[in-house]
């Protein structure tokens, strides 16, 4: 088990990211656990870009993000999981991917967001889960002054990129957005997430873009 405190003072702003994937391999018994905690405070801007999960056969995940914000934070935040190398090429071998992700502000809970995928129990690649893909990328933003326009925007500028993916956009019941991606490949859904991600800080902060991937 993993678990780790993040706590922002007024202002801040930081550019996260991982050491590396996630790599799941075989669990033998209680799943791997992780837990992250992310207190922001007033005025806060935070971009948390993770390196993709990536779950062998049988592998067994638990993750949950906890996000405590003030009405003036701001945050941008992104995950991609993916299935391991399968000897028999099987694209859902993993026992289960499990990724809780909670966003407060003012202590009061907007976004609840819980993603359980367990292929042996569901066929996970048919209509209705990931539709024929096999890598789903995840995207949530909030922002004082995200409307209605701008998602209008991102999604042409998501349509206009050639690329095998599949997309959803919606509006948070705060000013906000979450974004989901199917696809079959890693780099196609990381291209679109760091698309989205440049829109975000020409039109909000004009500044570029950290690179953050290691490879």
């Amino acid at each position: 088990m993993f678990s780790c405190l993040f706590t922002f003072e007024e202002q801040a702003s930081l550019s996260l990211t991982t050491q590396g994937a996630t790599k799941i391999y075989k669990t033998l018994k209680d799943c791997v656990k992780q837990y992250q905690t992310f207190d922001l405070g007033a005025d806060t801007y935070f971009e948390y870009v993770a390196d993709p999960i990536i779950a062998y056969k049988d592998a067994d995940y638990y993750q949950q993000n906890i996000f405590n914000l003030t009405p003036t934070s701001t945050m941008f935040y992104t995950d991609i999981l993916t299935p391991g190398y399968d000897s028999e090429a099987k694209d859902f071998s993993y026992k289960q991917l499990h990724l809780l992700n909670e966003i407060y502000v003012d202590k009061e809970l907007v976004l609840y967001d819980n993603m359980k995928l367990i292929p042996h129990e569901h066929e996970i690649g048919d209509i209705g889960f990931m539709e024929g893909y096999t890598h789903l990328g995840s995207c949530y933003f909030i922002h004082p002054e995200i409307n209605q326009t701008l998602l209008d925007d991102l999604v042409e500028m998501i349509k206009g990129e050639d690329r095998d993916i599949r997309f959803g956009i919606s509006m948070m019941t705060i000013n906000g957005f979450t974004l989901r991606i199917l696809g079959n490949r890693t780099y196609d859904i990381e291209h679109i997430l760091l698309k989205v991600q440049q829109y975000i800080n020409d039109q909000h902060y004009q500044r570029p873009v950290p690179f953050l991937r290691k490879y």
